[in-house]
């Protein structure tokens, strides 16, 4: 049994054999008790009884998959990750060891692709009112990005690629942006959008020399020095 199937199987048994337990143990992840008789009787406020319902589903929840998994430990550690409890259930641990485990779909689920992020905010800036507008800004950053990187690339020229397409998208979100102007703006406005324009045309320019210079490279045999030793990276 793989790691990512204990981690699913373990949780089980509360959904199965320990609700209370749970139940229990979510009250004292939102607040910890401290030791007295009347740790159970304390009152909850209507913010702590939601938190802490929010933590007993996540707790006797039975994850279908890693990245089901991975969701719902996420929820978790967000809502009590910080605390005593939570430090004690290891779930700041068990994050970092799911994230090793699954890195892609740790990084999709958690929005750690910062290249996606800067496509959404870019296509969110020139479509701020229309999504199927901004889907159709996306699709051709997308379909900008596979022509360039080609059939197969290497993780060289898909970086190369990924950063053209956006060069490409930002010089056009310029253009647009210079081309609204109404004409009554004064010399120093004008000058501003058309430098900005300049500038974003060069950036992709440069993305795309960058492009071609290592189309020119053999990646296969080429040769990195560690302190000395040379390495070839094939």
């Amino acid at each position: 049994m793989s790691r990512a199937d204990s981690v699913i199987v373990d949780r089980a048994p509360l959904a199965d054999q320990r609700m209370e337990e749970a139940r229990q143990l979510a009250r004292d992840l939102v607040v910890p008790p401290r030791g007295g008789p009347y740790d159970r009787f304390v009152p909850f406020s209507t913010w702590e009884k939601q938190k802490a319902e929010s933590i007993f589903d996540r707790l006797v929840a039975q994850p279908k998959s890693p990245r089901e998994d991975i969701k719902n430990l996420v929820g978790l550690v967000d809502l009590a990750g910080s605390t005593s409890g939570g430090e004690a259930m290891g779930l700041r641990s068990e994050l970092r060891d799911t994230a090793r485990r699954h890195p892609q779909e740790f990084i999709e689920e958690t929005g750690g692709d910062l290249a996606h992020k800067t496509w959404e905010l870019l296509a969110e800036s020139l479509e701020p009112q229309s999504e199927t507008a901004r889907e159709g800004l996306l699709c051709k950053m997308h379909q900008v990005r596979s022509e360039l990187a080609g059939p197969k690339p290497s993780g060289v020229e898909w970086n190369l690629a990924d950063a053209a397409a956006l060069s490409w998208a930002d010089y056009h979100r310029c253009v647009i942006e210079r081309e609204r102007l109404s004409g009554r703006e004064d010399l120093k406005a004008l000058t501003y959008h058309d430098q900005r324009v300049d500038r974003a045309q060069k950036r992709f320019l440069r993305s795309l020399k960058a492009l071609a210079a290592v189309r020119k490279l053999d990646l296969t045999a080429v040769q990195i020095n560690f302190n000395g030793a040379i390495r070839s990276d094939e």
